[in-house]
């Protein structure tokens, strides 16, 4: 048998002799110290650690419901299970303008409920089947307007009463559809009164008149663009690619579609001017000002230029930007300051500086088109309204609001050139005018932007540099 390796001897180790310890908080006695305090024993005391509440996201079906999945009794119990939302879905059936009683979903009539649960299953199935196919009631886009409008007279639509509650049965089971299926991130859950009433009640979108139809824009006034039914809607944002994991990105991508495609539109608002550049004799349509349409001229019908993409300056794009994010369940209200649209990107907590941001000559740039948001203390110091304000601190409020209309872009503008504002440039090198009394700097100084703050960011001559390397001037 092989013998065992005989084990190595162990060396010793020299011991320090270990060093007696002080004792803490003792006087000179070794006694404790009354003096100093006695540090606890047990853990260090922690900082206060508070978790981010998530937002709600969309596609919770309630335990009492979960048994009715796949049945189109899931709608009710939903709706029963989050009473806001079901108190928001408002619609005005009586006729006449001196009756404006309206009726929540939980008062509606057993018809009205029926109706709005096929109209919710249509909804699902369209989705389930690759967004084509839809089963439901076919609605003409756009919806004929029923009022003749004489010559000269200003935009109005009026919309026949059963294809205006067929329109907003679609709308409401289509974003109801959106939020139990999960088709975009964010949820109703959570929203406040005023998002989900833009979002959900009829009379947001039309208000009954006494003629027996119903007039688009509500009671509001915010429907500024006939809306499109949901389905295509949906479909146009899904299918460029525009919705987002957030509303903020979201709004922005629409936002980069509008720069890229939306012009603005020639004249006022008449009849007339709306026939020329939507082919409709109304409020502009959500699906014309997609699609484009040509510009035509009666005097020259024979002259069909190429379509573009024509919106009704700022309050036409606030009511377009309200009637297509209300496919995706993003709620859009209009505030007015100065004359002027801007819409408010309520549950994102943003604002345009305009209605027209997205298309002006100065926001071509290369830039996302999430910064042309402003943020809410932004708005209020930029646009501030007081109902109770004096007759001389409104007219302060007005004029502080007129200066800043459309600052966000010159604010932009300040970093990111466009090809209008490199020419702009051009146009004051060549005349040799001044820093301050070029025609460039008159535009930034009339919404507020100094010439010493242009000044201090170097602005000229970043943009001689850039002028330089595109070869413009």
């Amino acid at each position: 048998m092989p013998q065992k390796k005989p084990k190595k001897p162990k060396h010793h180790q020299q011991h320090k002799p270990k060093k007696k310890k002080k004792p803490k908080h003792h006087g000179p006695q070794g006694k404790p110290d009354p003096d100093k305090a006695r540090r606890k024993r047990g853990k260090k005391p922690q900082k206060p650690f508070h978790l981010k509440r998530r937002p709600p996201r969309s596609g919770s079906i309630p335990r009492a419901c979960r048994r009715l999945i796949g049945e189109a009794k899931l709608l009710d119990c939903w709706l029963k299970q989050n009473p806001d939302i079901a108190n928001a879905i408002v619609w005005q059936p009586a006729p006449g303008l001196f009756d404006t009683s309206t009726v929540a979903w939980p008062a509606w009539t057993p018809a009205m409920k029926t109706e709005l649960r096929e109209a919710w299953m249509d909804a699902r199935a369209w989705h389930a089947n690759g967004m084509s196919h839809f089963g439901g009631p076919a609605l003409p886009d756009p919806l004929p307007n029923q009022d003749p409008l004489p010559e000269g007279a200003q935009f109005r639509t009026l919309i026949d009463a059963s294809q205006a509650w067929r329109l907003y049965l679609a709308s409401v089971a289509h974003s109801l559809a959106a939020e139990i299926e999960a088709w975009v991130p964010w949820s109703l859950r959570g929203m406040g009164s005023e998002e989900l009433e833009h979002l959900l009640a009829g009379v947001k979108m039309f208000v009954r008149d006494d003629e027996g139809g119903y007039e688009l824009r509500g009671h509001d006034a915010m429907e500024w663009c006939l809306p499109s039914h949901p389905t295509y809607t949906y479909a146009f944002l899904v299918q460029n690619d525009l919705v987002r994991n957030t509303t903020r990105a979201t709004i922005g991508r629409v936002l980069e579609w509008c720069r890229a495609n939306l012009t603005h539109f020639i004249g006022g608002m008449s009849a007339q001017n709306a026939e020329n550049h939507w082919q409709y004799r109304g409020v502009p349509p959500a699906r014309r000002i997609i699609e484009g349409t040509p510009l035509l001229n009666p005097a020259n019908p024979g002259n069909v230029p190429a379509p573009s993409h024509w919106t009704a300056g700022c309050i036409g794009t606030s009511g377009f930007l309200r009637s297509l994010l209300r496919a995706v369940n993003v709620p859009v209200l209009l505030r007015w300051r100065f004359g002027h649209t801007l819409p408010h990107f309520a549950t994102a907590g943003r604002y345009l500086s305009h209605g027209d941001d997205p298309y002006t000559a100065f926001a071509k740039a290369d830039y996302p088109g999430e910064k042309l948001l402003i943020d809410e203390a932004t708005f209020d110091s930029w646009f501030p309204w007081d109902p109770d304000a004096t007759e001389d601190e409104m007219e302060a409020n007005n004029a502080l609001s007129g200066i800043h209309i459309g600052r966000r872009v010159y604010d932009l503008a300040v970093w990111h050139f466009s090809d209008a504002l490199l020419n702009y440039y051009c146009q004051d090198k060549a005349a040799g005018a001044s820093h301050a009394s070029g025609q460039l700097f008159g535009l930034f100084d009339s919404h507020g932007i100094t010439l010493a703050q242009l000044e201090a960011t170097h602005f000229w001559e970043r943009l001689e540099a850039e002028a330089q390397a595109r070869g413009v001037c």
